[in-house]
Parts: C-alpha cells; structure tokens; sequence
C-alpha cells in the first residue's frame, strides 16, 4: 500500500470496517504493523494477475465477502513502457472489476486520474462533467491512456437495475 493506500487503510478502519483487505506488489509498509492483523489483512501479488487478485478477494474468508472494493493501484509516471502500463493500469482494472463480481462484491470505488481529462488544452474554469474521459488516440501520455481505458471498463459495468445493483464509482 503506498501514501494513498495506507491512509485509506487507517480510515476505513477508523470508520468502523470490520476488516480492511490491503492488495499491493510491494511489501506492507511499516506503517500498517501497529494494526491489529485481525482487523487488516495484506496481501502481495499483481493487479494483472488474475490468480493474484483472486486470492486478495478470497482474504475475506468463506463466511464473509467482499462489500467494496477500493481500486487505487496503478503505474504511474512516464518512465515506463506502454504495454505494462496496459498490465496495470487497464488489465488490472478489469481483473479487479470482474472478480468483485465473480466474488459477490457489487460495489466498486475507482480512482481517478485528472491527466484521463486533459488534452493539453486550458481547463481553468471548467466544472468536473465538462470534462469527460479523452477519446483513443487523444491522451498526452501512455499512463492517462490507460487508465482511461480501466475507468472506462469499470464504469460500463454499472448496473442499478440488476438485483442486486452492482454500482461503480471513478473519483
């Protein structure tokens, strides 16, 4: 769990989450060891793995499952290669979508990138649904591409008619 990650953990749990299921590829951070393990549980693997992500969704136990998912993970920075970050930023997306599904969970919280808006142009003055995700081809960089892409992805599968709805949410 990286800055972002680690305070969400702290937060859920301040505000009553039973249990809190942190997912990243990197080691936990210290930060997290002062929490009891019976209220957070880490668990290491790779967003474009689905077996990864599988197991994370499986951390909840048999007799319990999934309520929300936060989806925060991305590749971020323009210091890498297009294809991964496609693995993250879009795959990993889209396993997280599709095994809360799978799992029962049918609430998911994505985050957003503002670069996902932006073609270069002066935004200044404009209010959030003037500015709607970039088409393909129009993005300053691989990385808003992306998760463009996983956003994009996430936010189609938004069912308030299906019983029960499965709600999706970028912010």
């Amino acid at each position: 769990a990286g800055l972002v990650g680690r305070r969400l953990c702290t937060l859920l749990l301040e505000r009553g989450a039973s249990i809190v299921i942190a997912f990243d590829i990197a080691p936990p951070p210290s930060e997290l060891n002062s929490i009891p393990s019976n209220k957070l549980t880490y668990v290491r693997g790779d967003l474009s793995d689905i077996k990864d992500v599988r197991r994370a969704f499986a951390a909840a136990g048999s007799n319990a499952k999934v309520e929300c998912a936060f989806h925060i993970g991305a590749l971020v920075g323009p210091y890498f290669k297009k294809d991964l970050y496609h693995k993250v930023n879009y795959l990993g997306s889209v396993n997280v979508a599709d095994v809360a599904k799978e799992c029962g969970c049918h609430k998911i919280v994505m985050s957003s990138s503002p670069s996902t808006r932006m073609d270069g142009k002066d935004i200044k003055w404009k209010r959030e649904d003037e500015l709607s995700i970039r088409p393909p081809g129009k993005f300053l960089e691989p990385y808003a591409e992306t998760k463009a892409m996983g956003e994009t992805y996430v936010l189609k599968l938004n069912d308030e008619t299906s019983s029960p709805p499965f709600l999706t949410v970028a912010v």
